[in-house]
């Protein structure tokens, strides 16, 4: 029995094999192995690229909320005594990367021309040159106001809806539960843009020390904001920093749990419509599967009057769509991870060659010079690049859905042709 099954086996190869070969009897049919390999290719490619793309810019936007928040956060209903102790404890912990004392609050940002809330954040002056936060945080105007007492530092929506320009000056109302609300006047250092509106419209930093003076927190730290190395998964620090600091710790997926939902949502849709696009692709494979049997009917006649068995022809046809399926899906992952790895390189090729086109055209007809072109407006996203970040996960779900569409596209050629009377079609041929 094992020598039979190994002989259907090599059997159903075989013909899986020679039918996967550009060679036929009908003239065009040959092409169409060659458009089903080339449709799967090109779907595994599109597919690892477009999440490699969703998967950059969800990191870049995460990031950006993480240094926002502080990764883990330390925190006590009446403040932290002795901060800088507990800072020193918290840097001796594997895997920390930086502790620092913070405030923040709610406050109201009043101008000449408008009133609105804010979110406003009182870092230590050497954030002024913390090359995390500066990468994040991108400083459009002026300076940061870390270092320089009553200075601020806004965000650039927050700025044109207040109508502020640099050291202009502008009224911070802090209610206090004894005194009400308190109005403190700070001159507008600088200007910064997250690349994120939420954060742009809401966000305002002042000195830590003018901090001290205006919430009145003296020699107590309101909070510790702590960095970690892997600050997705800022939870599997928790149980060795909650066995060193009597607080209460929070993470910041906790603070923006709606947030981290909201973009595993839109991650789930992008792999809802690849999924929608592969079935597409099934129906456009199965009908290459079927036009392959209609020219393949006079070899599978003569192949079941010479004693080929039901079982053994949708075997092969199994085999076909199996071979099909995995070698488009290897050469589409191959070419979808070059492609990810090298994708800015490739745009900053066309955007040179589409500039250089323009550029000519412009000379030529006595034009003025006129804007670059590029893919990319930085004055609207803050990218500098498209942001990449591959991941074999999604590698391997874009060959799962190519190689189960093409499997399940060669059932309805397998049933089709055991329908096939050997003795009729021969006749006939």
């Amino acid at each position: 029995m094992k020598y039979d099954f190994i002989d259907r086996l090599n059997l159903a190869a075989y013909l899986a094999v020679r039918r996967l070969l550009p060679k036929s009897s009908t003239p065009g049919a040959s092409l169409l192995p060659k458009l089903a390999f080339t449709s799967v290719t090109l779907g595994v490619t599109a597919s690892i690229l477009i999440l490699s793309l969703a998967n950059g810019l969800h990191y870049n936007y995460l990031e950006r909320l993480a240094e926002k928040d502080a990764h883990i956060t330390v925190l006590a209903p009446n403040g932290i005594p002795e901060p800088e102790t507990f800072i020193s404890l918290i840097k001796s912990i594997n895997g920390v990367v930086d502790s620092f004392p913070y405030a923040q609050g709610e406050v109201l940002l009043k101008s000449w021309f408008e009133t609105q809330g804010a979110l406003l954040k009182a870092l230590p002056a050497r954030f002024t040159n913390d090359a995390t936060f500066l990468r994040l945080f991108s400083l459009q105007q002026g300076e940061w106001s870390f270092g320089k007492p009553r200075t601020i530092t806004i965000g650039e929506s927050v700025a044109q809806s207040l109508g502020l320009f640099l050291n202009d000056h502008i009224d911070v109302m802090i209610y206090d539960q004894d005194l009400g609300a308190i109005t403190y006047r700070f001159k507008v250092a600088g200007i910064f843009s997250a690349g994120d509106a939420s954060l742009d419209s809401s966000l305002v930093f002042i000195s830590y020390k003018d901090a001290r003076e205006i919430l009145g927190f003296g020699a107590y730290a309101p909070y510790i904001g702590i960095r970690v190395r892997d600050f997705l998964r800022p939870e599997k620090y928790l149980a060795a920093l909650e066995k060193e600091i009597p607080f209460q710790l929070t993470t910041w997926r906790m603070s923006n749990l709606n947030s981290i939902l909201a973009l595993n949502n839109e991650k789930q849709i992008i792999r809802m419509l690849l999924f929608i696009f592969f079935c597409v692709a099934f129906f456009g494979i199965l009908s290459t599967m079927t036009a392959l049997v209609a020219d393949k009917r006079e070899e599978i006649a003569l192949l079941k009057a010479l004693g080929m068995t039901p079982t053994e022809d949708a075997l092969s046809f199994g085999l076909t769509g199996l071979f099909l399926g995995l070698s488009a899906s290897a050469l589409g992952s191959f070419f979808g991870i070059i492609l990810s790895l090298n994708f800015n390189r490739i745009v900053r090729a066309v955007e040179a060659v589409i500039n250089g086109l323009i550029q000519t055209w412009l000379t030529l007809t006595n034009q003025p010079p006129i804007a670059p072109f590029t893919f990319l407006n930085q004055k609207v996203y803050y990218l500098k690049e498209f942001p990449i970040l591959l991941q074999a996960g999604d590698v391997f779900f874009s060959c799962f859905l190519a190689v189960s569409c093409v499997l399940l596209a060669s059932l309805y050629p397998a049933g089709l042709s055991q329908k096939f009377k050997p003795a009729e079609i021969l006749r006939k041929e």
